[in-house]
């Protein structure tokens, strides 16, 4: 008897153990990170850090608007990158005008040995900043 009672005590104990550790497990663990690995995409941390990227390949209208997946609290960097093939020996660039929480605008330009106009070369982008 004293054996039985002793076993069933034992048995509670890693119940209750088990299933305390599942829920704080849960509870720590549910929203370490969330993400989306799409072309326009982003990688969220706990900690706060926000990364996302994209491609555009719209209009050739300066002060162009793209739009972040996620709103930052504060991005504090923005690259681009654009390619094309280059037999004339031009320049293409994309610069941005405002960076805000949502969206950031760019002028895309195109440049070669007698000509200088608005471009409509797309480009990706990548943003680094936080959430909260």
């Amino acid at each position: 008897m004293a054996f039985e009672y002793l076993y069933k005590e034992y048995l509670n104990a890693i119940l209750l153990s088990s299933t305390l550790g599942t829920n704080f497990a849960k509870s720590d663990f549910s929203n370490v990170i969330t993400k989306s690995l799409s072309q326009n995409g982003y990688y969220k941390f706990p900690d706060g850090f926000l990364i996302q990227w994209g491609y555009f390949s719209g209009g050739t209208a300066n002060n162009q608007s793209i739009n972040f997946p996620l709103s930052f609290k504060s991005c504090f960097s923005l690259a681009f990158s654009s390619t094309t093939d280059n037999t004339n020996n031009s320049i293409w660039s994309v610069n941005y005008a405002a960076i805000y929480a949502s969206y950031f605008t760019v002028y895309r330009r195109y440049a070669d040995a007698g000509t200088i106009a608005n471009s409509s070369q797309s480009f990706r982008w990548i943003a680094i900043g936080t959430w909260k």
